[in-house]
């Protein structure tokens, strides 16, 4: 059997603020993630929670979130393909990539107008579907924007469910 979807998961402030809303979602999926308390933890605690309307946020001080490959996670993986399907034996990684999964309590992305800051519209939390889903998504939030009629129901994408 492959590895579906091992995730390394480098605990913050921001997971034991509110992962109590995850617990669900953390227990069935537990043994897919490889969680750590590490640098992110520490650095994170040095991170600004409440600023000034004029003060510079952290949004814009960290504009990309880059995270460094986790070889072994991947060749944990690999391993696990070759083992289930022969014909990849020898085949070879030729280039790694890592990125940053948003999730939300619910696994259902946030396409909403956010009524405590007007102007603000977010979509956000595709869990990693934001490739198969952006096109009906961006659609939603430029209606939202804009003041058109959505064409679908927004209702299961409020940022108030959560």
């Amino acid at each position: 059997m492959t590895q579906r979807g091992a995730l390394d998961a480098p605990l913050t402030l921001d997971h034991l603020l509110i992962g109590w809303r995850y617990l669900s979602q953390l227990r069935a999926q537990y043994s897919f993630l490889r969680p750590s308390l590490g640098k992110a933890f520490v650095k994170d605690l040095g991170v600004a929670r409440r600023w000034k309307a004029n003060d510079v946020s952290p949004f814009e001080k960290i504009r990309v979130n880059d995270p460094a490959v986790n070889p072994s996670l991947n060749q944990e993986a690999f391993t696990n393909l070759r083992n289930a399907w022969l014909v990849f034996n020898n085949a070879e990684i030729d280039e790694e990539w890592a990125g940053i999964i948003d999730v939300t309590p619910d696994s259902n992305p946030v396409i909403d107008k956010i009524k405590a800051i007007p102007g603000l519209t977010v979509a956000t939390g595709f869990s990693g579907h934001g490739f198969g889903t952006g096109s009906a998504a961006g659609q939603l939030a430029a209606d939202l924007v804009s003041g058109d009629e959505p064409i679908i129901d927004p209702s299961p994408y409020r940022f108030d469910r959560l």
